[in-house]
C-alpha cells in the first residue's frame, strides 16, 4: 500500500468496512471494494485485523470520516488532521507525546557511550531522558522497524532535521568523557526514531506520518 492513492467517496469506504466488520462476524461472503479507494481489500483486511476502527482505516486510506460536502471541506481537513494526530498520540511509547499543526515531540530514555567497552565488554555510557522534536516541514518517514519476538528495535524512522534536548548526568566523569559524552548527545540529528508501542503496526503510523507531514502541502 502507498499513501500517494487518494479517495474522495469516504462514505463508500466507510459503509463497506462495517458492512465487512458485521460480516466477518457471522459468515464471509464477497464484499466489493469501493472503485475509489486508496487501499485494497487486503490493506483494509490487514488493519482490521490489527486492530484499528474502521474510521481509523478511512483516515489511514486516505478519506475523511465525514461525507464530502464542499461546504465542509475546511471542517473535515481539520477534523481528519485531529483524528491522525491521536492516532500517533495512542501509538507513541513515549512520555510527553505532543503532536500539533506544524511540529512532533516526544520524550523517551536513551543511552549515549562516553568510553569504549570496558575489558569484559560491558559498554561504558550514561543514561537519561532526551526530549525529541521534529518540524512537519523538515522531515520525512525514513526505515520502518518491527521487533521480532523480544529482538530489535519497534518505530517508525524520522529523517531530517531532528532537535535533541539531552539530559545527562556527567558526574564523575573526567572532562575527556565528558567531553566524548556531549560528542554522542548532540542537540541536532540526521535521524531519530520514533518509538512504539509493542502492538502498533508500523507501517499503518508510518502512513498517518506521512499523511500529517504532507498536510497542507
Amino acid at each position: 500500500m502507498t499513501d500517494s492513492t487518494h479517495f474522495a467517496g469516504s462514505g463508500a469506504l466507510r459503509s463497506w468496512l462495517r458492512a465487512a466488520v458485521a460480516v466477518v462476524a457471522f459468515s464471509y461472503v464477497a464484499v466489493p471494494i469501493p472503485a475509489n479507494a486508496g487501499c485494497s481489500r487486503a490493506d483494509v483486511d490487514h488493519f482490521l485485523g490489527r486492530g484499528f476502527t474502521p474510521e481509523q482505516v478511512v483516515l489511514l486510506c486516505g478519506g475523511n470520516i465525514n461525507e464530502t460536502d464542499p461546504e465542509v471541506v475546511v471542517a473535515e481537513s481539520t477534523e481528519a488532521e485531529r483524528d491522525l494526530r491521536e492516532l500517533l498520540l495512542r501509538s507513541v511509547n513515549a512520555q510527553q507525546v505532543d503532536v500539533d499543526a506544524t511540529h512532533l515531540q516526544w520524550q523517551a530514555e536513551q543511552c549515549a557511550e562516553y568510553a569504549p567497552p570496558n575489558l569484559a565488554g560491558r559498554p561504558r555510557e550514561r543514561c537519561g531522558p532526551v526530549t525529541v522534536r521534529v518540524a512537519r516541514d523538515a522531515v520525512d518517514v525514513g526505515e520502518i522497524r518491527e521487533r521480532v519476538l523480544f529482538f530489535g528495535e519497534h518505530g517508525v524512522e524520522l529523517v531530517g532535521r531532528i532537535e535533541q534536548q539531552w539530559q545527562m548526568n556527567t558526574a564523575g566523569l573526567s572532562k575527556a568523557d565528558q567531553k566524548r559524552l556531549e560528542e554522542n548527545t548532540p542537540g541536532v540529528a540526521g535521524s531519530a526514531l520514533l518509538p512504539l508501542h509493542d502492538k502498533v503496526e508500523p507501517e499503518a503510523v508510518a502512513v498517518a506520518l506521512r499523511r500529517w507531514i504532507q498536510a497542507n502541502q
